[in-house]
């Protein structure tokens, strides 16, 4: 064992619910659901805390970058006229000249989880007392409509 796999329950505390089940057990789409969990309890225990942050839905950045940029770019106090320059990220496919580059993918096709991955990972969610669906809004979470 690594000493990082012995950190690593710390900081994926969901890792640890089970007493019966060590977290090595955990299939890869147990693992990041639980792990994705975590995140979402510490975001919101930090939020009722009232330490506020935004949440940003990746689907929203990618459908209206301009318009959720705007939002950060206020909450932050960051001028608008830096808007243009981070645009130009999304311009860019961070995986060009990878395996993972868009022109190399075909992600229509690509099929990462089977049905029993999604069984599983729905029934982490279903456990949850917060979280109802891998759709879940978090608390002050921006909508770029």
């Amino acid at each position: 064992m690594h000493s990082e796999d012995l950190d690593r329950p710390k900081f994926i505390p969901l890792l640890l619910a089970d007493p019966e089940k060590a977290y090595t057990q955990y299939s890869p789409a147990e693992f990041i659901t639980l792990m994705w969990l975590s995140v979402i309890d510490r975001y919101i225990e930090l939020n009722k805390k009232g330490i506020k942050m935004l949440g940003i839905r990746y689907e929203d950045m990618v459908a209206n970058p301009l318009e959720c940029l705007r939002i950060i770019f206020r909450d932050l106090g960051i001028s608008e006229q830096f808007l243009s320059q981070a645009l130009e990220a999304f311009g860019k496919d961070s995986q060009e000249g990878s395996n993972l580059a868009k022109e190399t993918l075909d992600v229509e096709n690509l099929k990462l989880l089977n049905s029993e991955d999604w069984q599983r990972i729905n029934d982490l969610i279903a456990k949850h007392p917060v979280v109802d669906s891998g759709d879940y809004i978090a608390p002050n979470t921006i909508l770029g409509e």
